[in-house]
């Protein structure tokens, strides 16, 4: 197989390092959005307490006020024909409580 003339394999290491790095920060970007969502159940503007990411919604319910609660961050298909995000006869797709979690979790599905 012959090398092509016009292929600089140093300019494609270099883009390649670029494209990896973008990703990288989007993640960080995404998990950090993730953990600043107001709690769904108290947030008094709904919209403001979901982050829509391709066809998924997250939101956070804050379950610190229980013993051993935390904050739990669920991911919801957003496409499901449902009353409400979270109904009860709705399974979530991903739960995590960590953001960073949730965050590669829809990198990978989004």
């Amino acid at each position: 197989m012959k090398k092509a003339d016009n292929f600089d394999a140093k300019q494609w290491l270099v883009e390649n390092k670029i494209t990896t790095q973008s990703r990288l920060n989007e993640n960080p970007d995404l998990a950090s959005k993730i953990a600043q969502l107001p709690d769904f159940n108290t947030a008094k503007d709904s919209e403001k307490s979901e982050l829509v990411v391709g066809k998924y919604v997250v939101v956070r319910y804050d379950d610190r006020e229980y013993e051993d609660g935390q904050d739990m961050y669920t991911v919801w298909d957003n496409t499901v024909d449902q009353d409400e995000i979270g109904s009860y006869d709705d399974v979530p797709e991903f739960e995590s409580i960590y953001p960073n979690e949730v965050a590669d979790w829809l990198e990978q599905n989004a």
